[in-house]
Formats: structure tokens, sequence, C-alpha cells
């Protein structure tokens, strides 16, 4: 079904109003040169922006109950951001202009400390002094990493550039097959000793589609007895009955309620639109976020769990009680008393096992298609399971953190809308993946992508779920790449950007990450939407300040 949207502006652009097919409102209003002021939503709260710099660059955001977001830049970029839950500051080189330390709002510092002369990182170092190192060969891909127990894991490529060969430290080897069009076809993974962990046999279609599986992987769990279940929609595209499972929403088209019997499960959201609470099964969770929306804190039932910048964990004490490790996706888990554990995937990056230092299998794990666990077998604790090479994150309540938001693998959907729209790429803004979760992957909550094996896609991998994700080798790769692929087709945009720079009319956004998207996939018609996506996405930032 598709959304209708009516835009209506006043003569003067003094205040613009987006009506959605429920009936609900978003009302901007602008100040004298054009910047957006305010900006209220149909659950009619304000957000104002009172404050810009002499670049056009929002300094303030104050939401309805008072409270503010202030934003600070020097001559690198992004200084500082602090809100009701602390700040977020970041350092930069003197010499380089590139970020030196993040330090996050509970105090624990990330810091990029050394740079080979390609400008690739070579050290990233986490809180307690512990350092992960980085090589590269002289084509600038990431060929080996160590952390601060001296694990080595090792990256071997085809001569066509392809990742081929994975070697863990632990003596499992992860061998990638492709066609003669780089398309993943075959996955294998060994111990040490030559016993097969699992292989992925991939048969494709003319355009490269997966079109049937064969595999073995440590845990096969049966999937359950189908059912036809019916379910409606409303005219927005939000979910309302699945079988015996009511859902209800707010006026934001934020998930309030999803009844199914006697069972309940209630939510909250901030003013910007983020799962702040939950509460299922008699279990109450809570979430909060920093200035740049990465979340840093959940608790359940009151027990606190912290998160540094997708890197580490730890308790409301600050102490440690997990480091991940990464290199071209999520490699390791090690605990504060350094033992290190090693993941492994699917096709699409899900995790299938755990395995200790000895190689042996520790963690066990099957899902279907859209991600419900079908069976699991845990020796130790593991929040990435689904999709977790990526950073995605098992809320224990039936939802998946993908970073922007939360996806219901249960109802194969997000549960509240795509926060950049439609140039996300549907029309429908709560579609996980355009229904097709076998060939592609959304672990931001943004942008579909293609499942992404080898050079290319490889950057959206390295500390996706933190800022460091902008110092990531792989990831400053797949920027270059991206950025060469698609430069021919944003000439028009930088024009408009420069006219309207000099008519002084221009609204800039604060300094966040940048998206970090894969190369275009092969397929003309992909290619093509893609590219599309892209540059309403680059559209939308003369629009609002805060996309």
């Amino acid at each position: 079904m598709v959304s209708d949207l009516d835009m209506r502006r006043d003569i003067f652009r003094e205040q613009i109003t987006i009506s959605n097919p429920m009936g609900g409102i978003d009302s901007y209003t602008y100040d004298a040169i054009g910047r957006v002021y305010t900006h209220t939503d149909p659950r009619q709260n304000t957000i104002t922006y009172p404050i810009y710099d002499g670049l056009n660059r929002v300094r303030q955001v104050r939401y309805q109950d008072q409270s503010t977001k202030n934003i600070v830049y020097n001559c690198c970029g992004l200084e500082s951001v602090t809100d009701s839950n602390g700040t977020v500051a970041i350092a930069y080189d003197e010499i380089t202009k590139r970020p030196s330390t993040i330090t996050d709002v509970y105090g624990k510092v990330i810091s990029f400390t050394t740079y080979d002369k390609n400008g690739n990182l070579e050290t990233l170092t986490y809180p307690g002094n512990k350092a992960v190192r980085y090589e590269y060969d002289k084509a600038d891909r990431l060929i080996k990493v160590t952390d601060w127990l001296n694990n080595e894991t090792r990256y071997e490529y085809t001569p066509a550039g392809d990742l081929f060969k994975t070697y863990y430290p632990n003596g499992t080897t992860v061998t990638y097959g492709y066609d003669n069009a780089h398309r993943l076809t075959s996955i294998l993974d060994m111990k040490a000793d030559g016993t097969v962990n699992s292989v992925y046999k991939y048969t494709l279609d003319s355009l490269g589609n997966r079109k049937e599986i064969s595999l073995y992987q440590p845990l096969i769990a049966v999937p359950p007895t189908l059912s036809a279940v019916s379910s409606n929609y409303d005219n927005d595209n939000r979910l309302q009955v699945a079988g015996e499972t009511d859902y209800e929403y707010d006026a934001n088209g934020n998930l309030d309620t999803v009844t199914t019997g006697s069972d309940v499960r209630d939510h909250t959201w901030d003013y910007e639109d983020r799962l702040t609470g939950l509460t299922f099964g008699g279990n109450v969770y809570e979430y909060k976020y920093d200035g740049l929306g990465n979340r840093v804190s959940k608790k359940v039932n009151g027990v606190e769990t912290r998160y540094v910048m997708g890197l580490a964990e730890t308790d409301a004490n600050g102490n440690i009680t997990a480091y991940y490790v990464y290199g071209l996706g999520l490699i390791s888990k090690i605990t504060p008393t350094d033992q290190a554990y090693f993941y492994h995937f699917d096709g699409i990056g899900s995790t299938i096992a755990i395995s200790d230092s000895t190689g042996n299998i520790v963690n066990k794990y099957a899902y279907d298609e859209f991600g419900k666990v079908l069976g699991q077998e845990e020796a130790i604790p593991n929040p990435f399971k689904y999709v977790g090479r990526y950073g995605v994150m098992d809320e224990g309540n039936g939802l998946l953190y993908m970073r922007a938001r939360y996806y219901d693998p249960e109802a194969g959907r997000f549960i509240s809308k795509d926060p950049i729209g439609y140039a996300g790429g549907d029309i429908n803004l709560y579609a996980y993946v355009e229904n097709n979760p076998v060939n592609y992957i959304d672990p931001s909550g943004k942008v579909v992508i293609a499942v992404p094996i080898g050079v290319y896609y490889a950057g959206t991998a390295l500390l996706a779920a933190s800022a460091a994700y902008l110092q990531s080798p792989a990831g400053q790769q797949a920027l270059r790449s991206l950025y060469k692929t698609i430069e021919d087709h944003i000439k028009d945009i930088e024009e408009a950007k420069k006219r309207l720079a000099e008519s002084k009319c221009e609204t800039r956004e604060p300094w966040e990450p940048p998206d970090l998207s894969p190369k275009p996939p092969e397929d003309p018609k992909l290619k093509w939407k893609f590219i599309i996506a892209k540059l309403l996405q680059l559209i939308s930032k003369y629009i609002h300040p805060s996309h």
C-alpha cells in the first residue's frame, strides 16, 4: 500500500505542513533567512532550533519539556554534544585534523592512536589501555588484526580483490567461494583439525539473487509448522492485526502496544522517536541515548548495562564486563579475565556459533529467514545473534536493536518508521529489507543493502556500531568507493547546494558519522534504485536540520 502525503506551504516559506495518511500533521516554521525554527510532530511535541552558528549549523535543540541539546564546533568539526544524558566529546590531532579521541557520556575514552602513511588506522585503544592493531597490504586492504592478547586474525584476498579466506587465532579458517561476477556462492568454516563447523552453498539466479541454499551448521532447528495467518494494515502501512495479535500506534507511527490474548507489550518513546521504555512479561526495560543517537544504556528490571560506542560493555559502576574486537565484521568477545571467544557467521552475517580459544563450540544458534531465533544453546552470554556480524543486538524481549530503530522478527517489521523517510529506498517505512531477508540486510535501521561480503562491502562491518567507524580502515575504503561510484550523479545537487549557500538560505546539519553504504549492486534496476535513494537522502538534508 502506498502512503500518500499532503504538503502545504505558505508563499513566504514561513510554514510548511505535511499531512500523513492517518491525519497526523507535521508542521515546520522558519526564521527570517529560511532556517527551520520549529518542528511540531503529530503527537503535538514541538522541537525548537533557536541557535545557529555563522555557517548555519544548529547549535541548540530545545525539546517540548524545555530540556536542550547543545552542539559545539571547532575548526576541525564537531567538538561536543551535550544533552540530559551527558556529553560526548571529540578531540582532534592538531596536524592531521583527524579525531584522536572520543569520550562518551560516562567518561570512557576511545583513542585513535596511530595511522600509517596512507591514512589507515593502525592502532585503536579501548578503555583500560587495551590496544588493537591493524595491518594492510599495498592496496590498503585490511590483512591482519591483533588484539592486546596477541590474538591474530588474518585476511586473504583473491587476485580480483574478493575476500578469500579468514584465519582465526584458535585455528579456525573460513573460506569463501565466488562466481565469475564476484558473487558469493559458498562458505566453508573448519576447525584446525579439519572438522567442519559449517558449510553454505548458494545457487544464484541471473541477477545474483539467492534462489537456493544448502547448508550444514552446528545447530539445525526444525521450523514450526506453517499455518495461515490473516493480517490487516492501515493506509500508512502499519500492521494492525496478525492472527490473534493486535497492534496499536501513537500519532507519530511508533508502536504503542502489542496485545496477544492477556499478554501485552507496552512501548514508550522520546521526542526524537527513540524507544526509551518497554514492559513485557513482568519485565521492565529502559534505554538511554547520547546526543549523537548512540545507545549508551539499557536497564532490565533496574540492572544496568552501559555501551561504550559498540566496542565494550560496562556495569552501572563503569566496570568493564566485555570487550568486542572488530575487523571485517565482529571478530571476538574478550572478557575482563582475558578469555577470548570467536564468532562464526552464515551468509548474511548471523551468528551461528561461538568458539573458545581451543576451537570448541560453546554457543549455537538457528534462525528463520526474518531473524526469529528457532533454537539456541549458550554457555556464555551474547547479544550479537541475527546479523550480529554487523552490530545488530538481540534485546532478549523479542526485539532486535538495529541502531536507528528496533526490529520485530516475529512480525518481520520495524516498530517505527524509517527515520530518513523515503530516502531509505522503500515507500513502506516499516518493511524490513523489502521482505527479502535472504539477499539483503539493514543493520543501520535506515538503508537496505546487499549482503556484504568482499572488499567493497566490508566497510559496513568494521565498528558499524560506533563513532569509531569514521576512522576504520574498511570504513574509509568503503567511503572512497561509494563517492567514486556516485560522484557523477550528485553534481546537480552540489550546484543546488552552492546556490542555496549564496542566497544564505542553507541549513546544515550537526556533524554525525556519514552514511557509508556499500557499492551499488550490479543489477541496473537495483543500481538506479540505490542512486535515487542516495540523491533523495542528500536532498532531504536541506529540508530539516536534524535529518
